[in-house]
C-alpha cells in the first residue's frame, strides 16, 4: 500500500516537468520567431535603403547624361541641341526676339600657328566674354568649330512688348562683337586678337518651324558680315525675318547684300551651306 502511495504521488510531479518542458520549448520557439522577424525588419529595410541609394544614383546619372547631351564638352555652353529646344520653347513667346550667329576671323590661322590646344583656349576664353556680354539676357551656345549662336529674349532697357527696330538690333549686336573682341587673348605668350562677324535675324513673333528658319537665316546674314569684314567694311549684318520675301526667305540671302561680282560665287556658297545645314538638321 505505501508503494502505490508513492507511484500515484509521483504524476503531479511528472505533469509538472512536462509542462514546464512545454513552456521552455514554446519560448524558445517564440525567440527563434522573434529573431527571424527581427532579421527580415532589418534585410527589408537595408534592401529599401540600398533602393533608394541606388535610384538616387540612378537620377543623378540620368540628369548628369541629360546635361552632357545638352552642354559642349570643351566651353561648358549648350550645345545645337539645347539651342533647338531653346528656340523652340521661343515660339509660344509672342515678344521680340533676336537670334544671332558668329563665326570667329582667322581662327584656322590660330590653330595652324599655335596648335588646337591654343585653339580651344581661344573658344573658350570667347565663350566666357560672350556670356558676359549678354548680361543673363539671353542664352549663347556653340554649335561646333568656331560658331557660336546667340538668342536674345530680351534686350537691355527694352521693354519686352516693344518691336525691336534694325538699328536697335545692329547697336546691341556691334556691343558684343565690342566686348568679345575687348582685349587680345594670350596664347603661348603671344597676345592674338579676337574678332569675329555676326549676323542677326530679328522677328516680331514666333510660329512653327520658325526657329530653325531664323537660325538659317542668321547663319546667311553672318556670311554676309563676313564678306563686308574682308572689305573693311562693318562686322555685323542684321535683317528682319518679317521683311523677306518667300523667295528670298528660301534662298537665305537677298540680292542687294553682296557686290554683283561676286553674285555667282555668293549663289554657290549659300547652296553648300544650305546643303550642309539641312544635313546637319538645322533646316526643316
Amino acid at each position: 500500500m505505501p508503494a502505490r502511495s508513492s507511484v500515484r504521488g509521483s504524476f503531479p510531479d511528472e505533469r509538472t516537468r512536462m509542462k514546464a518542458h512545454d513552456l521552455q520549448r514554446m519560448s524558445s520557439q517564440h525567440r527563434a520567431h522573434h529573431r527571424l522577424v527581427v532579421l527580415l525588419w532589418w534585410a527589408t529595410g537595408m534592401i529599401a535603403i540600398w533602393q533608394a541609394l541606388a535610384g538616387a544614383r540612378m537620377r543623378r546619372s540620368l540628369q548628369h547624361a541629360e546635361k552632357a547631351r545638352d552642354t559642349d564638352m570643351l566651353t561648358g555652353l549648350p550645345n545645337r541641341r539645347h539651342l533647338e529646344h531653346v528656340l523652340s520653347a521661343s515660339r509660344v513667346r509672342q515678344r521680340p526676339v533676336m537670334v544671332g550667329l558668329l563665326d570667329l576671323n582667322r581662327f584656322k590661322q590660330v590653330n595652324d600657328t599655335y596648335g588646337h590646344a591654343c585653339g580651344d583656349l581661344l573658344l573658350v576664353a570667347v565663350a566666357v566674354r560672350l556670356q558676359q556680354a549678354m548680361h543673363g539676357c539671353g542664352v549663347v551656345a556653340r554649335l561646333g568649330g568656331d560658331e557660336f549662336a546667340v538668342v536674345w529674349h530680351s534686350l537691355p532697357g527694352l521693354p519686352a512688348t516693344e518691336r525691336i527696330s534694325a538699328a536697335t538690333a545692329e547697336s546691341e549686336a556691334q556691343r558684343v562683337i565690342t566686348m568679345m573682341a575687348d582685349r587680345a587673348v594670350t596664347l603661348d605668350g603671344t597676345r592674338v586678337p579676337v574678332g569675329g562677324s555676326l549676323g542677326v535675324v530679328i522677328t516680331a513673333s514666333w510660329g512653327p518651324g520658325q526657329g530653325a528658319q531664323a537660325l538659317h537665316e542668321a547663319d546667311q546674314a553672318m556670311y554676309v558680315a563676313k564678306q563686308q569684314s574682308q572689305q573693311g567694311g562693318d562686322s555685323v549684318h542684321v535683317r528682319s525675318m518679317n521683311d523677306l520675301s518667300g523667295t528670298e526667305r528660301r534662298l537665305g540671302w537677298r540680292a542687294g547684300d553682296v557686290p554683283d561680282s561676286t553674285q555667282d560665287e555668293t549663289a554657290r556658297n549659300v547652296f553648300e551651306r544650305m546643303f550642309l545645314l539641312a544635313r546637319l538638321g538645322i533646316q526643316r
